[in-house]
């Protein structure tokens, strides 16, 4: 679409197009036929009126002359008059009438079709036709109103559908543009690996079409360019799908007129035939012709709808395109960092021996709710759903909230459309799961007390409750270190120092910060001192500072260390630089995986060796092999 087609000409004359029009169609409404001058033909018609003499048959010759010769000589004065200025006129006014026009022509934006998203796959969206006729009937309505008056009332109106019709071309060519871009930027958000699961199925659907370069399901609805999403239940399967559930309970022909009535309805919704007189309570012979039928045909029909249910779950929707953002939600890592970081401090706690009975332990932990808090609506929407199903080793994931979900579906039932919640399906399950994400955390849940309240106010309270499990439970690590026994005069590279000071564990306002060589949760000289070659790969498992910090110490002189960032799956790199300036590679920290940490440390190990240097000297229980 040509720049200067789409830019207002207020900017050189300081009024827009149709401005400019009512000026030129007032000084066109204004013109009139320019007057003749006829004074020779007035002459020569006079002349033929006056009698040369008075007598009488001077008179009646001039009478002659007047109704013959003189009669032609007027009419042709009068067409004069009438028809040549008329002529000029409507050449003038139609000569402003085609300036009018090109002048509003010139303002029609265009949509670039040499390039339509969609057309790499072979799948362009279908919508060039539909922006050609929006352009001819624009066309159509500007010649309309180049030649109407500005005060005529059918201009304002013909005007606003022109404005609407512009509109529509430029969002059409816009939304285009962005597509293109969306999939043409490789910026690392095509990696569905890095989606959250905040997103619905259907808005999940509609970025891997975008990314999949399928312009199939974009369609103009309403003078908008949407997404159609294909893969949601119909209505008539989810009608069938309530209808067969409802007859798989029936052991037997009813015999009461209601449940004769339900078992009538239920047949229609499946389809079936009942007669004329439809669901009117008698078990006549078209309901049991129908009722018998369905008996040989309930799995062929249960087939039918577990085969539409496996394309998808939810309602069928659209998304306007004008609306989507640059890209696909992504997993949001300010949360999870916080809830990290949060998980650090909790196992600090707990390395300290500190119980949920401590005076000050709730007024720490509510702190902590605090900070998570602070991620806000999208973060806490990520912990929630990215959350869900996590495992132990998932570097993209939070705490895991399967129980939390479970707790939501099973607090909300009808919310859900659950039937039984003591035989729930999984089908039940899927579309629950898939309902709560379509919506804000702000949206209201009952809770198990039977209150409404928000599922990021319920989200908080069960995090702390999990939190309370954990410190309760009282499970130590070694590499979070606690605050007992910190040497702070610890030598490098030494493998002799103990431990040997006993502290009363406390809380104070401290305890989650760096102090000494404490960082990031880590206890730096209490790790070290733990350090051997069972568990030297868990360094690789910590975040790239307190991993750095142990690197530094357990490497000779001469060794530098320098933070690379997240690497395109997010995980934390370190680089290693020898005493020769030679890179000697990057490093992988932060694995949820205990196979991927021994990778990364094994590697490490090999290619210090290449350079003639061993850690054998500083790790504990002697020469540090192939980690296992």
């Amino acid at each position: 679409m040509a720049e200067e087609n789409t830019t207002d000409k207020k900017e050189t004359t300081g009024l827009g197009q149709f401005d400019l029009d009512k000026i030129a169609g007032v000084g066109m409404s204004t013109k009139q036929a320019k007057a003749i001058d006829t004074k020779a033909i007035d002459e020569q018609i006079a002349a033929l009126e006056k009698p040369a003499s008075g007598s009488v048959y001077d008179k009646l010759a001039a009478r002659y002359r007047s109704q013959g010769e003189g009669a032609v000589l007027r009419t042709q004065k009068n067409l004069n008059n009438l028809f040549g200025p008329t002529v000029n006129l409507i050449q003038e006014r139609e000569a402003d009438a085609q300036a009018r026009f090109t002048l509003l022509k010139d303002k029609l934006p265009e949509f670039d079709d040499t390039k339509i998203f969609g057309m790499q796959s072979g799948n362009e969206m279908p919508i060039v036709a539909e922006i050609e006729s929006i352009s001819k009937t624009t066309k159509e309505d500007m010649r309309m109103l180049s030649r109407l008056n500005p005060n005529d009332e059918r201009y304002d109106e013909i005007k606003k559908r022109i404005e609407k019709n512009q509109d529509a071309i430029v969002a059409f060519d816009e939304i285009n543009k962005k597509l293109l871009e969306i999939r043409n930027s490789q910026d690392g958000r095509e990696d569905d690996s890095q989606w959250s699961r905040g997103m619905d199925s259907t808005t999940r659907q509609m970025w891997e079409d975008i990314y999949a370069s399928k312009g199939e399901n974009i369609t103009i609805q309403d003078g908008k360019l949407v997404w159609t999403s294909t893969g949601g239940k119909s209505k008539e399967i989810k009608t069938k799908s309530n209808a067969l559930d409802n007859m798989s309970s029936i052991v037997e022909v009813p015999t009461e007129e209601k449940d004769v009535r339900k078992l009538q309805k239920n047949l229609q919704d499946l389809g079936y035939d009942i007669g004329s007189t439809g669901a009117d309570g008698k078990y006549g012979p078209k309901t049991k012709a129908a009722y018998e039928k369905f008996l040989q045909e309930k799995e062929s029909i249960q087939s039918e709808i577990d085969s539409a249910e496996l394309e998808g779950v939810g309602e069928t929707r659209t998304i306007d395109l004008n609306e989507i953002g640059d890209g696909p939600t992504t997993i949001d890592n300010l949360g999870i960092k916080k809830d990290i970081e949060i998980q650090d401090g909790i196992q600090v706690l707990i390395n300290s021996n500190v119980g949920v009975t401590d005076p000050r332990y709730d007024q720490k932990i509510d702190q902590l709710i605090r900070t998570l808090n602070s991620a806000g609506p999208k973060g806490i929407k990520s912990l929630i759903f990215d959350g869900f199903g996590a495992r132990p080793g998932d570097v993209l994931k939070s705490t895991n909230t399967d129980s939390f979900i479970q707790q939501i579906i099973q607090n909300n039932p009808k919310e859900f459309g659950i039937k039984d919640i003591n035989n729930i399906t999984q089908e039940e399950i899927a579309n629950a799961y898939d309902m709560m994400r379509s919506r804000d955390v702000t949206h209201d849940y009952k809770n198990s007390e039977g209150n409404f309240q928000t599922l990021q106010s319920q989200y908080l309270q069960w995090y702390r409750n999990e939190i309370d499990t954990k410190v309760r439970e009282g499970k130590k690590s070694k590499l979070i270190g606690s605050q007992q026994g910190t040497t702070s005069g610890t030598k490098k590279r030494s493998n002799k120092s103990t431990n040997n000071t006993k502290t009363t564990p406390v809380i104070d306002d401290s305890l989650l910060e760096e102090r000494d060589k404490f960082k990031d949760g880590v206890n730096i000289s209490e790790t070290l001192r733990n350090l051997n070659q069972d568990n030297f790969y868990e360094i690789f498992m910590l975040e790239e500072e307190p991993a750095l910090e142990i690197l530094k110490e357990l490497l000779p002189e001469g060794f530098k260390l320098k933070e690379k960032g997240a690497d395109i799956i997010g995980i934390d790199n370190l680089q290693i630089i020898d005493n020769n300036g030679n890179v000697l590679g990057n490093y992988g920290f932060d694995y949820g995986s205990e196979s991927n940490a021994k990778a990364q440390a094994n590697r490490l190990l090999q290619d210090l060796r290449n350079i003639q240097v061993e850690l054998g000297d500083v790790i504990k229980q002697g020469d540090l092999k192939n980690v296992k």
